[in-house]
C-alpha cells in the first residue's frame, strides 16, 4: 500500500503535475478570484467566465472544508457560485462537512479545472467579511489588488493580475 502510495507521489511529481492548477507562485501576475458576502453568504467571482469547466472546488483553510461541484452533463461555463448554492449547471459531488461554518476559516482558494487559466492564490475571509459592508454590490474583494468592479477587472486583467481562467500571456 505505502509502496503504491510513494509510487503515485513520484509520478505527479516527475510529471510536473498539479493537483491544483499552475503553481501561482511562478505565474508572471496574480492570479486571483474575487469573494464578496452577501446577506451572510459567502459569493465567488472568476472575475471573467470559465469556460468548459469539468469541477470547481472551494478550499477552505485551515479548517479542511472542501466543497467539490461537477457539471450536470458535459461541462459547464462558470462566473460566479454563491456557498451554499444553488449551483446553476453544477452538481455537488463532495459536499462541505455538516455544520462548516466557512466564517471560521482563516483562508478560501477557489480552484477551477478548465482549458484555461493560471491557478488561484487563496484569499483572506477575513479581509471579504470586514469590507464587504463598505463596498458596492458589484464589487468583489480580489487577494493583494482590493475591491474591485467588473469594468475594473477587465481593465486590469493581463495588466496587474489574472483571473483564474485567463492564461497567463507569458505562457501563451
Amino acid at each position: 500500500m505505502i509502496r503504491h502510495l510513494m509510487a503515485a507521489l513520484l509520478g505527479f511529481s516527475l510529471s510536473g503535475c498539479s493537483l491544483i492548477g499552475d503553481d501561482p507562485e511562478v505565474a508572471s501576475l496574480p492570479p486571483v478570484f474575487g469573494a464578496r458576502v452577501t446577506d451572510g453568504r459567502l459569493e465567488l467571482s472568476t472575475g471573467t467566465p470559465c469556460g468548459e469547466v469539468s469541477r470547481v472546488v472551494v478550499l477552505f483553510t485551515p479548517d479542511a472544508g472542501r466543497l467539490t461541484l461537477a457539471p450536470v452533463s458535459g461541462t459547464a461555463e462558470v462566473d460566479q457560485l454563491t456557498v451554499g448554492g444553488p449551483y446553476d449547471g453544477l452538481q455537488v459531488t463532495e459536499p462541505l462537512p455538516d455544520g462548516f461554518d466557512w466564517r471560521t476559516a482563516e483562508e478560501v482558494t477557489l480552484i477551477v479545472t478548465a482549458p484555461e487559466g493560471s491557478g488561484s492564490t487563496p484569499t483572506q475571509i477575513s479581509e471579504v467579511v470586514d469590507g464587504s459592508s463598505e463596498h458596492p454590490a458589484d464589487t468583489f474583494y480580489f487577494q493583494g489588488i482590493g475591491w474591485l468592479d467588473p469594468q475594473q477587472v477587465a481593465e486590469q486583467n493581463r495588466r496587474s493580475l489574472l483571473t483564474i481562467c485567463t492564461t497567463d500571456p507569458t505562457k501563451q
